[in-house]
């Protein structure tokens, strides 16, 4: 399927390529990863399938989107979208602004080396159901998206979240 990503099993440092990513026990849930970083996208991607969640992996903003349209109406709709928050084009904060316009009960939780008190505004602004100040830990990371994930509990098998959910930042 165009623009969904696959893993690459070497270690060379290239951009993934197109293809399905499947876990060797999936989950229901499906996680958008996005970071312009395609060696630490490629490395979360895999810790993330690792722990039985299917993957999307997108370089840009603006590519997460097209994964996130591609995919709203299927089986596999995003169940959560974790990103960058620099990266050029589209930054992560635009990102999460046009995923919390667009799908409002999809949680979005932000990563970034660049932390400031005017991304954490944004970030409140915009509904943000997360953060993590890059360097985390793959168990930080884990726990996050499974906080997250068993907070929101999708009612419609695409990532929307039932009535009265609390959405708040940093929590987990």
């Amino acid at each position: 399927m165009k623009g969904q990503m696959e893993l690459q099993h070497d270690t060379r440092e290239r951009a993934p390529r197109a293809g399905p990513i499947q876990p060797p026990w999936p989950s229901k849930a499906t996680i958008l990863l996005v970071d312009d970083n395609t060696t630490l996208l490629t490395s979360l991607g895999k810790l993330l399938v690792r722990a039985g969640f299917w993957v999307d992996l997108a370089a840009s903003g603006s590519h997460a989107l097209e994964l996130l349209e591609q995919r709203a109406d299927t089986r596999h709709a995003h169940s959560l979208v974790v990103t960058d928050v620099v990266m050029p084009g589209m930054s992560g904060v635009d990102l999460l602004q046009q995923v919390k316009s667009r799908w409002p009960g999809l949680p979005v939780l932000l990563m970034t080396g660049a932390g400031s008190e005017g991304v954490l505004r944004a970030a409140l602004r915009f509904r943000c159901d997360g953060y993590l100040d890059k360097p985390f830990g793959a168990e930080e990371l884990l726990v996050l998206v499974r906080t997250t994930l068993e907070r929101e509990k999708p009612v419609n098998g695409q990532g929307q979240a039932g009535p009265g959910q609390d959405q708040g930042v940093g929590q987990g």
